[in-house]
């Protein structure tokens, strides 16, 4: 229904604002892709030009699957970062800041002390989506 629609969108939109403070939902476009490397992945337009992409990731933890939203801009620097889903026994990854925002490498990425395997799916998946960008961005500019 056209309401659930809206209500879906929005909440896309709200997640994409956490994760990209940049993104403006009155003039930015957004490219929703299916991927099999994954589960979503949105990719932000401003005048015509990709800014921003964003990926949902997700990858397994100690005691469950972790979800995150992680945004890299054409420089390839993570914009922002958001678990969406975990349910991890130790340590509340939901609250640490693992120290991300603003780097374009894992030098300085800050491990959940006492949650190792946690802190691994994180950071793999932080991993991921600088890699994912670096192919995703090259082809864009080069179509």
């Amino acid at each position: 229904s056209p309401i659930i629609e809206r209500r879906n969108q929005k909440e896309i939109e709200d997640s994409i604002t956490l994760v990209c403070p940049l993104y403006d939902a009155s003039t930015d476009k957004i490219e929703e892709e299916a991927r099999d490397n994954a589960k979503k992945v949105y990719k932000i337009y401003r005048n015509d030009s990709l800014e921003y992409i964003i990926y949902l990731i997700e990858n397994t933890g100690y005691a469950s699957n972790i979800e995150m939203m992680i945004s890299v801009d054409k420089s390839l620097t993570i914009t922002g970062y958001k678990i969406i889903s975990q349910n991890e026994t130790k340590g509340d990854t939901t609250k640490h800041d693992f120290n991300m925002t603003g780097k374009n490498n894992l030098d300085e990425f800050d491990s959940l002390s006492g949650s190792t395997f946690s802190s691994n799916a994180i950071k793999k998946s932080f991993s991921e989506a600088l890699s994912f960008a670096k192919i995703d961005f090259k082809e864009e500019t080069h179509e």
